[in-house]
């Protein structure tokens, strides 16, 4: 069995929601090497829809099946 790849960084930020993604940005904006590790699957951009009230609408949509789950 092949052995795991290993990454290494200064920082690991846990989940890419609001508070994740604005903590990883400004880390890298300061020069720290940073890594998000992210649960949820990822998303092509046509997915969000066109417009902001279109994106939210599908936000809220998704925070609710997981909350349901």
């Amino acid at each position: 069995m092949a052995e795991p790849a290993r990454e290494r960084t200064e920082v690991l930020v846990i989940g890419s929601g609001a508070g994740g993604a604005v903590t990883a940005f400004e880390l890298a904006a300061a020069g720290r090497d940073v890594a998000v590790l992210e649960e949820g699957g990822e998303h092509a951009d046509d997915e969000y829809g066109k417009s902001s009230p279109e994106a939210m609408r599908l936000l809220q949509a998704a925070e609710r099946q997981v909350r349901i789950q």
